[in-house]
């Protein structure tokens, strides 16, 4: 038995942006666990942009430097 037709299979209704914050911030004060999961994600996504950031810095100083060779040589 197929269901062909465009109807939804469950009853629950998708809450929109407004409901979603609200749901967030009301499971971010009720459930301890999820503060510390939060801590987690902020702090990994901070340190991963710093590492993201010595890793450019450093290519672009390189790439800088090899261009500054380059000139000295002549090279084109």
């Amino acid at each position: 038995m197929s269901n062909n037709s465009r109807e939804p299979l469950n009853d629950f209704r998708v809450p929109k942006l407004a409901g979603k914050i609200r749901l967030y911030i009301q499971a971010l004060v009720n459930v301890p666990l999820y503060h510390f999961g939060e801590l987690g994600n902020i702090l990994y996504t901070i340190g991963k942009n710093m590492m993201e950031g010595v890793v450019l810095y450093t290519k672009f100083t390189m790439a800088e430097n090899e261009f500054k060779v380059a000139a000295v040589w002549g090279c084109r």
